[in-house]
């Protein structure tokens, strides 16, 4: 029964991490910070683009600026779950 309550506890140790990484915000930058993304543990997504700034880069081209900030994204998500895998992985 010990082993059991060992499993228990631990499984409630992982819960109560993963509820404060729900909690955590995480901040990423593209293209010079023109691009940045704030990513919370639950997955919400907040975007501060300098579109002014980006479209000189692009020089007009909405196809690669559209590219750029969706693979900013992709990273971003991509690097939150990495973490999140990593938190759930070492207990």
């Amino acid at each position: 029964m010990n082993n059991f309550q060992q499993m228990l506890n631990q499984a409630k140790m992982v819960q109560r991490k993963h509820e404060q990484f729900k909690k955590e915000l995480f901040e990423f930058s593209e293209q010079g910070d023109l691009i940045k993304i704030s990513v919370s543990g639950s997955y919400q997504i907040e975007l501060k683009i300098n579109f002014q700034e980006l479209v000189k880069i692009v020089e007009n081209d909405y196809a690669m600026l559209n590219d750029m900030i969706q693979v900013a994204i992709n990273k971003a998500i991509s690097e939150v779950k990495k973490r999140e895998n990593k938190l759930i992985n070492v207990m």
